[in-house]
């Protein structure tokens, strides 16, 4: 990969590896400078990464995720899910959507990890079941069973707590 290629497929997936970093429980600070120290790797790698945009963008995202585990492994999580939800809404001001999201917070939080991870994931960062795949080390039979277990548990719970 040159390095006109890398500056145009690696570079804007940034904010995307920094909200992905966050989600792994880490600070801000901590997760900006996972998201840099795996831009740094990138680039001294950049011969082995694909040079088509999508596999370019699975191979960086593993990249991402085997360095945040690496870090989460040195220290426990500093942030909650409370925290993360920093990006300010239009909705902010409907009381019936913050119960409902709040709610919807709470019960994302009892899944079970696996669960939980992949619908954070898909819901709140928009990613495909693929880049799922990538990120998590699953199969895409597995990351797709998790998906509809977790969807199917959430409507569950969320129809038992408002009847």
């Amino acid at each position: 990969m040159t390095e006109k290629i890398f500056i145009a497929q690696v570079m804007p997936l940034q904010n995307q590896m920094y909200g992905i970093a966050i989600r792994f429980g880490l600070s801000s600070e901590v997760a900006a400078d996972c998201v840099q120290d795996t831009l740094l790797k990138l680039w001294r790698l950049r011969q082995g990464i694909p040079d088509d945009p999508a596999g370019c963008r699975l191979y960086c995202l593993r990249a991402l995720r085997n360095q945040c585990l690496e870090v989460v492994e040195k220290s426990k999580p500093t942030i909650g899910v409370e925290e993360i939800r920093d990006i300010p809404d239009d909705r902010e001001d409907d009381a019936e959507y913050r119960d409902t999201s709040a709610t919807l917070g709470r019960l994302i939080e009892s899944l079970p990890p696996p669960q939980r991870e992949v619908i954070k994931l898909s819901g709140v960062d928009g990613l495909s079941n693929k880049e799922i795949e990538a990120l998590t080390g699953q199969s895409s039979d597995n990351v797709r069973q998790l998906l509809s277990r977790a969807r199917r548990r959430l409507r569950q719970l969320f129809l038992l707590i408002n009847k």
